[in-house]
């Protein structure tokens, strides 16, 4: 015997479910990198990131994303980010703020870990088989509080 209204139920759950698919697009793709905390960032290391996609023709934003915790000691974090974009190397400098004039973490997250983003470019269409690099350019040997780092696509 089935109870009343256990058909709205399952239609609604399913529709939730479909929704939650459809936002994803095919050629979306987030991509994050470990930094071993014991090492930390060096200056000389370079991140490295596959741009594989199933939908390579899509154009879309690029995002570079950095992880950190509360030993990070500066306020921004310059990064080199290097990406193809349609068969042209690009090399950009970015400066993420991490941190307000007053010294309060921006970004989201909770407790001591928090994640900051920057767009790089909108309408990037990656070279199949390229890679986005990314390094740290602070003038500082190593860094340390850096957990992650990652880029992510969205495609338009």
């Amino acid at each position: 015997m089935r109870r009343p209204g256990s058909h709205m139920v399952l239609s609604a759950a399913l529709m939730v479910i479909a929704m939650l698919v459809s936002c994803t697009s095919r050629g979306d793709f987030s991509r994050f990198r470990d930094i071993d905390a014991s090492r930390g960032w060096a200056y000389r290391d370079t991140v490295r990131f596959d741009t594989q996609r199933s939908d390579s023709l899509a154009l879309g934003s690029l995002t570079v994303a950095v992880r950190h915790n509360n030993e990070y000691q500066f306020a921004n974090l310059w990064l080199e980010v290097c990406y193809n974009n349609r068969g042209r190397l690009h090399r950009d400098t970015v400066n993420l703020k991490l941190a307000d004039l007053y010294g309060r973490w921006l970004g989201k997250g909770f407790g001591s870990s928090r994640q900051a983003e920057s767009v790089i470019a909108r309408s990037v269409l990656p070279s199949p088989g390229s890679e986005v690099t990314v390094r740290q350019i602070m003038r500082v040997d190593t860094l340390r509080g850096v957990d992650a780092v990652g880029v992510i696509f969205h495609a338009e």
